[in-house]
């Protein structure tokens, strides 16, 4: 009432605003691949290759173009006829030389961004959905209400919730993994080392925040360091076998690259820039600009559950767009000089006998 008609009215309105979220958040999701297919209509489509991207990879924003492609969610509704369909059409091509009789480079294209999306670049097979880069989102926002919503009410609620999003982060770095062979006992040892840690950090710093009041200034930041600490362990040891063991490493970046060995060093550089772009910079703009602007609107908003709905509207478009621009600062497929492996490749040749001084790996996702 202190606030007069004025500011009942904006409160209102704020309040249906945040109520009606569900659909903003998918608008807002797809703001993105609106955005890339409208890039595609007005640009002439390139000439499709087989062992190419349809954007360039060697620049940021062609590579910005692909992964809004590789997160788009409208791939989960892809079926196994469909999926079926677009590798067919791909190995008809391949098979031809050329482009099938009626067949366009939209639609080649179109079929290997269903058959990328959904297929694992090394080990040829389907990635779990949930663990998919498209899933992304979708899988992630019900972890957030819930971490938002019924996180705070106990200890046992900060567990379950750490456990769930850990769980998630587990079966996406597996799913995108460098293309390792994978020990399921290894891999449920990894796992249980990775919720350890991550649900350990989230109850000491909920807990440190609580006691010292020191602290309290620092706040905004709690969040943040215990997510990137919790996400950090998780890849880890989730990948452990990768720079523990190695990854398969070629003597070019194409599919019809030599395997010239498996490398550890590799492994663990792919680990680590994976570590920079997902455990680091993609929660930044979901965990700083939430808080920032719901500080500026939260005088504004009457009930709980508006200001729970507008802050998830707030993380989604943030995830959305944080998602393909930060993934896209490093290439998929590292480009690694043969001197920063391991010896045994520092003399390779290729098949004519010309040393090979540099070697390709895929990065993972």
């Amino acid at each position: 009432e202190y606030m007069g008609a004025e500011g009942s009215k904006r409160r209102t309105m704020l309040g249906r605003l945040a109520r009606r979220c569900g659909g903003v958040v998918f608008v807002g999701g797809c703001t993105a691949i609106g955005f890339a297919d409208a890039q595609t209509t007005l640009s002439t489509v390139p000439q499709f290759a087989l062992d190419k991207t349809r954007f360039d990879e060697a620049t940021y924003w062609g590579r910005v173009q692909n992964m809004i492609d590789i997160i788009d969610p409208r791939l989960l509704l892809t079926t196994d006829a469909q999926l079926a369909k677009a590798q067919a059409l791909l190995k008809e091509f391949e098979v031809k030389g050329s482009k099938p009789d009626h067949v366009t480079d939209s639609d080649l294209w179109a079929a290997k961004k269903v058959v990328s999306g959904i297929i694992h670049p090394v080990t040829g097979e389907k990635m779990f959905w949930a663990g998919r880069m498209n899933a992304f989102i979708p899988v992630n926002l019900p972890i957030l209400t819930g971490m938002l919503v019924h996180g705070p009410t106990s200890v046992g609620a900060t567990v379950l919730w750490q456990f769930i999003n850990q769980t998630a982060n587990a079966a996406c770095n597996y799913a995108n993994r460098s293309g390792a062979e994978v020990d399921l006992a290894n891999l449920a040892q990894s796992f249980g080392l990775a919720v350890l840690t991550s649900c350990s950090i989230a109850i000491v710093s909920s807990k440190a925040v609580a006691r010292y009041k020191s602290l309290q200034q620092f706040k905004m930041f709690i969040p943040y360091l215990s997510v990137v600490s919790a996400s950090t362990a998780n890849l880890l040891f989730s990948r452990m076998e990768e720079w523990q063991k190695g990854v398969p490493v070629f003597d070019g970046p194409g599919k019809d690259a030599n395997k010239v060995g498996v490398s550890a060093s590799a492994g663990y550089q792919g680990v680590m820039q994976t570590i920079v772009t997902r455990a680091w910079l993609v929660p930044v703009p979901a965990l700083f600009l939430p808080p920032i602007i719901m500080n500026a609107l939260r005088s504004r908003v009457s009930s709980r559950r508006a200001t729970i709905g507008l802050e998830l509207l707030i993380m989604a478009v943030s995830l959305q767009f944080a998602l393909p621009l930060t993934l896209a600062i490093q290439p998929r497929t590292m480009k690694l000089d043969v001197k920063d492996l391991e010896e045994q490749f520092h003399s390779i040749k290729d098949k004519s006998g010309k040393p090979i001084t540099h070697v390709y790996a895929n990065k993972g996702l």
